[in-house]
């Protein structure tokens, strides 16, 4: 948004052009295209809602302004590469690993589970992005990984599990992470400079590395998606392991 205002707030609604968005795409195409992209969609979306409220009456980005199409990505976090960033991350990232790789959720949903969720029949979590609720029920991993997790120093009234050494939330009101991020950073650079790892995975990645190394439906089911082709395109990055046709075996004459 800042960008956003930054670029456009000078011009009056009515004037923004499909130009004017290539011109930004462009700049920050430079940078990363898929930020390019996010920026165009918000733009696009305060248009639409311009026209319902009436502000103007044409809309300046769709079907005029075609975004980068930007390649999926395919990377998986191989278990030893996992091990290796694990032995030198920070004790936060330690304990948040495992737990992640067993739940499976979003990084704003696993920062916003708090103490008070931690109920009898399982973790209650809200999934941010749909509103559902899910409960994971406890099983003794489960419960292993959460106890550690509570064995990190944390000032007395801390609400949230995983929380700052000022008893602070990971994740701000505006669902943003930077101070998680700069962790995860961190522990990986370290990573990439003291053990055999020799590419980055982010965060996000090990989400997909969840729902990899799960049976499909399983992944359908506990990533809760509306549909295994959405699981497929985005969470599945395991190459298929096939065995080898068989061939008939021919009958040798004497």
């Amino acid at each position: 948004i800042k960008n956003l205002i930054s670029a456009f707030g000078h011009m009056p609604i009515g004037t923004l052009r499909a130009v004017h968005v290539y011109k930004m795409k462009d700049k920050i195409g430079q940078r990363s295209e898929s930020l390019a992209n996010q920026h165009i969609a918000v733009l696009s979306h305060a248009y639409t809602k311009a026209i319902e409220w009436g502000y103007v009456d044409q809309h300046p980005i769709k079907g005029n302004v075609i975004k980068y199409g930007v390649k999926q990505r395919e990377r998986y976090a191989e278990d030893w590469e996992v091990d290796a960033f694990l032995s030198v991350a920070n004790p936060m990232i330690k304990v948040y690993v495992p737990l992640k790789l067993m739940l499976g959720l979003r990084k704003g949903d696993m920062l916003s589970v708090r103490l008070s969720d931690l109920k009898e029949d399982g973790i209650h979590a809200i999934q941010n992005k749909t509103g559902k609720k899910i409960t994971i029920k406890w099983d003794d991993e489960l419960r292993t990984a959460i106890n550690n997790i509570r064995a990190l120093p944390r000032k007395v009234g801390t609400m949230f599990l995983f929380a700052t050494r000022a008893g602070k939330p990971y994740i701000k009101a505006d669902h943003t992470t930077s101070g998680f991020d700069s962790v995860w950073r961190r522990s990986m650079d370290k990573a990439l400079a003291e053990t055999d790892l020799t590419e980055r995975f982010t965060e996000q990645d090990l989400r997909a590395k969840a729902g990899s190394d799960a049976t499909e439906a399983e992944a359908v089911d506990k990533l809760d998606h509306s549909s295994a082709a959405v699981t497929r395109k985005h969470y599945r990055r395991k190459g298929k392991v096939i065995t080898p046709f068989s061939r008939p075996k021919k009958e040798h004459k004497n």
